[in-house]
């Protein structure tokens, strides 16, 4: 039977659900409540496509529509379409399904006159001939992996020996670790998030995005909250996601006056030993920059985030619209 494409703003739920129930590669970001994440955080419009063999789904990709710049006469051209997460497909046709779908990801960017197309791969799924035979560009990426399929044990004797004592004189200190923290405590969380970012001169995300989390992840059992208290106020805090057997950090800060105690390291070593304990595969705590130049605060995210696991290499895939080329032309000019 023919493979068929549908594009809608709002797919059945059940069947796309089903979809990446049956994968072995889907990720939080295939799901339809990170698009509401998004969609309600930063007004991006989720479009969803859907692939069907016989009228049965075998494959689905979900992705936002974003504006870049406002110019009027040029508005939709001033679009990107992208999504964190690369096609899911199932069954026998699994080839012809990503294809499929990632030629209605182009169709709908050229009537929609979109800029630019971009598709993360991810550590699990990373199939570059199927991008790259349908003109995409890649730009590598590297996430840092933690395998959760040993023992507690096991699991801390490869950390670096630093890290270990790190941990253990974190749980040495007086603290009270909470598993299930309140919406109040998700407030005085964004606070010591948005004091440390400004710190560091890092882009910081609106409230909203944290509240997004919490209505359509966190209250749904498809994300985890966890944080730790000192003297009744929050050290730090650590939110990931729970989903099909991998748990990816979605955010993770610490206040200043409690940076001693190393409460991030023990946050991510208590998500660590809950993922072991519910029989989770790995702990993606996200990506990390490719090559960073020694002595650089890019240099230090890798430096500190190798200490937890292996590095793994996937690619970005981008396609360019006219404007998109443009955009690129133009850069190429100044440098």
């Amino acid at each position: 039977m023919t493979i068929k494409i549908e594009v809608t703003e709002e797919p059945k739920k059940k069947n796309w659900d089903q979809i990446l129930k049956k994968s072995t590669t889907s990720h939080i970001h295939n799901t339809i409540e990170w698009s509401k994440v998004m969609e309600k955080a930063f007004s991006y419009k989720p479009v969803y496509i859907t692939a069907k063999e016989n009228e049965k789904e075998v494959g689905c990709l979900s992705l936002l529509e974003k504006q870049v710049t406002y110019i009027p006469i040029l508005k939709n051209y001033t679009k990107i379409l992208f999504t964190y997460a690369p096609p899911v497909a199932i069954g026998k046709k699994e080839e012809e399904t990503t294809r499929k779908i990632i030629k209605a990801a182009i169709k709908y960017s050229k009537k929609n006159h979109i800029a630019s197309t971009n598709i993360w791969a991810s550590p699990y799924w990373d199939k570059k001939e199927a991008f790259q035979k349908n003109g995409f560009t890649k730009e590598e990426k590297h996430n840092i992996l933690i395998d959760l399929k040993t023992p507690k044990e096991e699991a801390l004797k490869h950390l670096e020996k630093g890290l270990r004592k790190n941990i253990r004189r974190a749980l040495d200190e007086k603290h009270t670790f909470i598993e299930t923290p309140t919406y109040d405590d998700l407030k005085e969380y964004y606070t010591i998030y948005k004091n440390h970012h400004l710190k560091l001169n890092l882009f910081i995300y609106p409230f909203s995005y944290l509240k997004a989390i919490w209505d359509h992840l966190i209250s749904k059992d498809m994300a985890k909250f966890i944080i730790v208290k000192y003297n009744n106020k929050i050290g730090a805090g650590l939110i990931y996601s729970t989903f099909n057997s991998r748990m990816y950090e979605l955010s993770i800060t610490s206040s200043s006056e409690h940076h001693a105690y190393f409460p991030n390291d023990l946050l991510k070593w208590k998500a660590i030993e809950w993922g072991i304990k519910n029989n989770y595969k790995t702990f993606d705590i996200s990506n990390v920059p490719v090559n960073p130049k020694k002595g650089t605060k890019e240099h230090g995210i890798l430096r500190f985030k190798k200490k937890w696991g292996q590095i793994v290499s996937y690619n970005v895939y981008k396609k360019r619209g006219t404007i998109g080329k443009i955009w690129d032309l133009r850069k190429k000019l100044i440098n």
